[in-house]
């Protein structure tokens, strides 16, 4: 397999478009000569438990919740590209394999922690052993790995227990931060908590951590990417509530904001600011935890999938703005199959079923739907639509957003909400989503589900992975374990200030490396 080197080190992948003067639709970030200096504030609603990175991947975040500040902190292996779905290294040189079973990570000489120790390979082996261990919330994903082994300071070999030639799309999405052994060896089972100290080899060091509040960061001076961040101070403050946190940024608390339910980009340049094109949302989802009641009963997944009528549900959720779709992703994704369609609303249907299901319970069905402050609409929107049926009854379980993961990952939870963007390659998402033993969603196991990602991971033929994956689909929509939410929302921007420049959405975030400002 042909490397992939980390081949733009001054800048990450740019979506945007050319940007125009006042009210700008769109900053491409190269409209002006980066200026060094000035802080930089993004207004977020995640407001974390831990700063340790076996506690957070890059998957279980999206823009302001996680992976920016853990980013700047602990930097990244590399990130998936998310117009070509390809891997981009970036502490690493390159992360190859020739067969699918043993990987190969160069990384770039002379990276330090910010303790002044070494970013080797001794350290990303350390790391990756680390998530491994049971009870961390990727130790399903990355037991795929069979060893690590250090073939020198620069290069570890990972040896995985079956072929899978899109590995290097799970290391970067679900284990891109790397921490220093010395620190997590000095902290203990405490690191990443209140009160630790954390350390990475990031462009910005953590200067306070005030919870509920915000994190403030300063620049590293040792940061091994020349010329980066451009910024001396960033700042992650913490606002949960949509409409507080969009007036806050009009009112000039803070520089950047995003939010799925409200277009923030599109509502920032009526406001005479400006927006930045994010990678957009392909699919919504509940997950639907079939390892215990009611969803061990599949005619219960199934009258929950037929229940929800999309029309009502975009005028609940999105004021009908939002994307009616009747297939696992909409047209626009590249793996769209047309025929991975959802069951459809069946008002009378899925009413035969919960009465089916109430005769055999001895009465109604209940299920509580896990969500977090910035999804807890969306869980409460279906609740009401629910409330329209006999022998069903929705209740909400609100945790904080940091805690919801990790809540499905032990089966802590009946349904769950996520919202996916989806890169061109599902291989992020399989791992976390649908492959038995590995996935930390997938409560039971399904053969045919199981064929078709073992498929995608093995073949070179883009027809027949095209066609593994639309398998894929095809077996997870007729299984009914995801309940697919109809809508998908329009919101595929992000809010700029003006004085705000080189603000680069991936598919994990914007990352505060690459963003100066005018001051």
């Amino acid at each position: 397999m042909k490397s992939r080197a980390w081949t733009m080190p001054f800048a990450l992948l740019l979506l945007a478009a050319a940007c125009s003067p006042g009210g700008n639709s769109s900053d491409s970030g190269t409209d002006s000569t980066p200026t060094p200096g000035g802080t930089y504030t993004w207004l977020g609603t995640y407001d974390p438990t831990s700063l340790d990175p076996i506690k957070q991947s890059a998957v279980t975040g999206s823009y302001g919740n996680g992976n920016d500040y853990m980013a700047s902190l602990y930097d990244l292996l590399g990130y998936t590209d998310p117009k070509t779905g390809k891997v981009v290294p970036k502490t690493a040189e390159s992360i190859t394999t020739t067969d699918g079973i043993t990987w190969t990570i160069t990384l770039h000489k002379g990276i330090r922690f910010t303790d002044g120790t070494p970013y080797d390979a001794a350290a990303v082996a350390f790391n990756l052993d680390r998530e491994r261990q049971p009870g961390t919330t990727e130790a399903q994903t990355l037991s795929a790995i069979k060893s690590t082994t250090v073939v020198d300071p620069t290069t570890l070999r990972l040896t995985l227990k079956k072929p899978n030639t899109l590995f290097d799309q799970v290391l970067v999405n679900v284990a891109p931060f790397v921490a220093s052994p010395a620190a997590v060896n000095a902290a203990g089972a405490k690191y990443g908590t209140l009160g630790t100290k954390v350390v990475g080899a990031g462009p910005f060091v953590l200067d306070k951590w005030v919870p509920d509040a915000d994190l403030s960061f300063s620049k590293n001076p040792q940061y091994w990417n020349p010329g980066h961040p451009y910024v001396d101070h960033y700042v992650y403050r913490i606002i949960t509530d949509e409409q507080t946190r969009f007036n806050a940024f009009t009112s000039g608390e803070g520089d950047a904001t995003f939010s799925l339910e409200h277009d923030f980009g599109a509502q920032a340049v009526d406001a005479g600011q400006k927006r930045v094109t994010a990678p957009k949302l392909s699919a919504e989802w509940m997950i639907l935890n079939e390892k215990t009641a009611p969803f061990d009963d599949p005619q219960v997944r199934k009258a929950v999938n037929m229940a929800i009528d999309p029309q009502q549900l975009n005028a609940v959720m999105y004021k009908g703005k939002g994307t009616v779709t009747q297939t696992f992703l909409t047209k626009d994704n590249p793996n769209f199959d047309p025929n991975a369609r959802l069951l459809g609303y069946d008002k009378a249907g899925a009413q035969t079923l919960f009465d089916q299901a109430a005769a055999r319970l001895g009465g109604p069905v209940h299920f509580r739907i896990l969500c977090a402050p910035n999804t807890q609409a969306k869980a409460e929107a279906v609740q009401s639509l629910m409330a329209g049926y006999h022998n069903v009854v929705a209740t909400i379980d609100l945790r904080p957003s940091a805690e919801n993961f990790p809540a499905v990952a032990r089966g802590d939870y009946e349904v769950a909400i996520f919202s996916q963007t989806m890169p061109a390659t599902f291989e992020p998402l399989v791992s976390q989503y649908w492959r038995s033993g590995e996935a930390r969603v997938q409560q039971g196991s399904h053969p045919e589900v199981d064929a078709a990602i073992d498929q995608a991971r093995t073949t070179q033929d883009p027809g027949q992975r095209t066609a593994a994956y639309n398998a894929l689909q095809e077996a997870v929509v007729n299984q009914s374990h995801f309940w697919f939410l109809p809508v998908v929302p329009k919101a595929d921007s992000i809010a700029l200030a003006n004085r705000v420049h080189g603000a680069q959405p991936l598919m994990l975030g914007v990352l505060p490396e690459d963003v100066w400002v005018d001051h």
